[in-house]
Order: C-alpha cells, then structure tokens, then sequence
C-alpha cells in the first residue's frame, strides 16, 4: 500500500539560433537543456509496522549543436550532442510506532551510492536523402562521487 509519494521535476533549456554563414555552417542552432526529477515514495504492506521510504534524485544536462551548411545543390546537415545524467538513490525503514527507533536500511531502487553516464560526441551527417552516418562515442561511470 503507498501511503503517499511526492515528485518534483524542473527542466529548463536555452537555444541559440544564427544563420550567418562560416566556413563550418550556414545555419546553426546550439541548445542547453537541464532537468531535475526528485522522486519520494513510502509504503507499508499490509499488517506490517515499519513503513519504507524511498527517494530518487535524477539530474540529466545536454548540450547540442545542429549544423546546416550548404554545398552547392546539396544540404550537410551533421550535430554534435553530449549529454550526462546522474541518479541518486536512497532507502530505509522507519516504524511509526516507535518514533525513537532509528532508520534501518533499505534496498534501493538504483544502485547504492548513485551512478552516472554520459554520452559524448554523438555526430549525425546527412548529404541529402541518400546518406546516413552516425558516429558516437559512450562513456560509463558507474559511480557517482557523493
């Protein structure tokens, strides 16, 4: 049974657009974006005396980059994108009865300690409708310093 559960979230982005031409595009549009989710759930099964509490913290930042630049009757269109998100995770046991007794711990709905992971240089180049070519590079973390 959920006793109750709250959630927060926040996102906000910014987006530069320029059309003045250089050698590397014609067109460019640069975005920032940042989102927070903040998670908490606490339940209790039936018939028992300790409630569980869980709480979850999601922070994830992109950047990207879409270039356009012409090429005589053809149109380059390529990006590059990072992106990075980290997830917190926390968990314990409390026994409302006994307001004295401490927290007990808890499995986490994440890994314990938090993770992090990043995707980084992800490039897209498009000549025309005839080809496609998406080159990308991942980075893992595993852990997330505290």
């Amino acid at each position: 049974m959920v006793l109750r559960s709250r959630n927060i979230s926040l996102s906000a982005s910014y987006q530069l657009r320029t059309t003045k031409a250089t050698a590397l595009h014609d067109e460019m549009a640069l975005t920032a974006a940042y989102q927070l989710f903040k998670e908490s759930r606490h339940s209790r099964r039936r018939n028992r005396t300790q409630t569980r509490h869980q709480y979850e913290t999601v922070n994830a930042i992109t950047l990207n980059a879409d270039l356009v630049k012409r090429l005589g009757a053809h149109r380059l269109q390529y990006g590059v994108e990072a992106v990075y998100n980290t997830v917190g995770s926390e968990a314990n046991f409390t026994t409302p009865a006994d307001p004295d007794a401490a927290p007990e711990p808890a499995d986490t709905r994440y890994p314990s300690g938090g993770s992090a992971t990043g995707t980084h240089l992800p490039i897209c180049l498009t000549v025309g409708q005839l080809i496609k070519i998406l080159m990308y590079l991942q980075v893992f973390d595993s852990i997330m310093p505290r």
